[in-house]
């Protein structure tokens, strides 16, 4: 909400490190998509609530992991 009252035109998710390497480290990795879903959801709550445009963006970051092709 503050990055959008400070002027904000693109707000990023909280979802960076929602993939199931990462959350795997924290014993939920079983919750991934619950995870992953509210905080877009969250986003969106707040971008809506505003009179103005911002876009929502989710953000995925990288897995930590080397994976096999």
């Amino acid at each position: 909400r503050a990055y959008i009252q400070a002027g904000a035109r693109i707000v990023l998710s909280n979802t960076f490190g929602g993939n199931v390497f990462r959350l795997d480290g924290h014993g939920v990795a079983s919750r991934l998509e619950e995870l992953v879903i509210a905080g877009a959801h969250n986003l969106r709550l707040e971008v809506d609530a505003v009179p103005h445009q911002v876009l929502a963006a989710g953000s995925i970051g990288p897995t930590g992991e080397i994976l096999e092709p």
